[in-house]
């Protein structure tokens, strides 16, 4: 080949410099071939595992893509010193997440993006995103605006951030760190003074949080009691002091999680299926979640203290209470042994016994049902506490 140059590997499918990299890729493996009929598919899909002809892997390569780590092409008859475009590898991190951007903003919007037509070579749009009159919709506008943003370097000759990239890491920032509004209007002031006079950050923060919102990015803060006892949510939104409640209880704050879980499992929610250019409908369920002993019962409903104390063991849980200690001591493991084990009969080391129980018998769903069946709420109560102020800045803002 003639350039050694794999930025091409870094566009996307239906880029017009990606398909014509392919052909050059597939001259240069066939021409290294020997007159070889197949050689490696380095697609996604096939990662050089498969040896096919080269109708086969051109139309593998516009329709999967490429694998953009196989930048030396060692199985394709490229030898290793041989010298690769640095530039293109330098620049590839850059390259890569700006293609992610660019994948988000069209799921966002649930654009089409331009597919190949692989037998004639050209691109075919699957719907366009117009009015009657034939002009662009205003959500096909928003999107070209962004895009174009995305497109826009910070300031000239940068080449790490684009506008749009740097306002989201902003607000990202922003929303780990809690930043106010307030705040984050002076930072964003005094970059725009900072950079280059022909730097292309927003003039303000309100033009820059439009931008942003157009991503649908919201986050919507919800006010609790200082005595943890209950979220000024829903009905509860605009109270100006909380109904008495349990003190400092874990269960207040998994409240909207369990709300978004029952959702997602009992209704679903709409969601575009990017690869297959479609909606459908997501259903989800919360599978298990890792945590150290204290909050394993706090999430479970368990006591994970006590004479029961062990979630697992149930009602069957062996314990001893030891009144030196003040406390229980678990015992009994010798249960979880094999029938057969000797340790089962070692009375002389065990205190005495021996173990012929078998391991208690794990709990199914359907017996924690039957459990909660008939259990109620008990709260301790406290004084009524006022609401906490929520600052003017702080209200339904990203």
């Amino acid at each position: 080949m003639e350039s050694y140059s794999r930025d091409w590997m870094l566009c996307k499918k239906n880029d017009l410099k990606y398909r014509t990299g392919v052909k050059k890729f597939l001259e240069f493996a066939f021409t290294q071939g020997k007159g070889n009929q197949v050689v490696s598919c380095p697609c996604v899909k096939c990662n050089n595992e498969r040896r096919k002809t080269r109708l086969e892997i051109e139309l593998d390569l516009l329709k999967f893509g490429i694998v953009k780590s196989y930048t030396r092409w060692v199985r394709h008859g490229e030898s290793f010193e041989c010298q690769v475009d640095a530039n293109a590898l330098d620049d590839s991190h850059q390259n890569i997440e700006h293609n992610y951007m660019s994948d988000m903003l069209y799921e966002a919007f649930e654009m089409a993006t331009q597919e190949v037509d692989a037998e004639v070579g050209e691109a075919v749009d699957e719907k366009a995103k117009v009015d009657i009159r034939g002009d662009p919709s205003e959500e096909a506008k928003t999107f070209y605006k962004l895009m174009e943003d995305l497109e826009l370097s910070l300031y000239p000759g940068c080449k790490n951030f684009s506008k749009l990239s740097f306002l989201l890491k902003l607000f990202h920032i922003k929303c780990l760190g809690g930043i106010t509004d307030k705040s984050l209007s002076m930072i964003l002031d005094l970059f725009k003074e900072a950079l280059s006079e022909n730097n292309t950050l927003p003039e303000s923060f309100y033009e820059a949080q439009k931008t942003v919102k157009k991503l649908s990015l919201n986050s919507i803060k919800i006010d609790a009691c200082p005595n943890n006892c209950m979220l000024f949510w829903k009905e509860h939104a605009n109270a100006d002091e909380c109904p008495k409640g349990p003190k400092k209880n874990i269960d207040v704050y998994l409240q909207p999680l369990i709300e978004e879980l029952k959702l997602l499992w009992n209704v679903g929610v709409e969601t575009y299926d990017a690869s297959k250019k479609e909606k459908f409908r997501l259903f989800a369920s919360l599978l298990w979640t890792v945590s150290d002993y204290p909050t394993y019962g706090d999430l479970s409903g368990w006591s994970t203290g006590g004479e029961k104390g062990c979630p697992t063991c149930n009602n069957y849980t062996s314990s001893e209470w030891l009144r030196n200690g003040g406390k229980y001591c678990y015992m009994c493991h010798r249960q979880f042994l094999p029938i057969d084990h000797e340790w089962r009969y070692d009375g002389a080391s065990f205190g005495g016994t021996h173990e012929i129980r078998p391991k208690p018998k794990e709990l199914t769903g359907e017996k924690v049902l039957e459990q909660l069946v008939y259990v109620e709420c008990v709260t301790s109560f406290e004084t009524p506490t006022r609401k906490r102020n929520r600052r003017k800045d702080q209200k339904n803002k990203c």
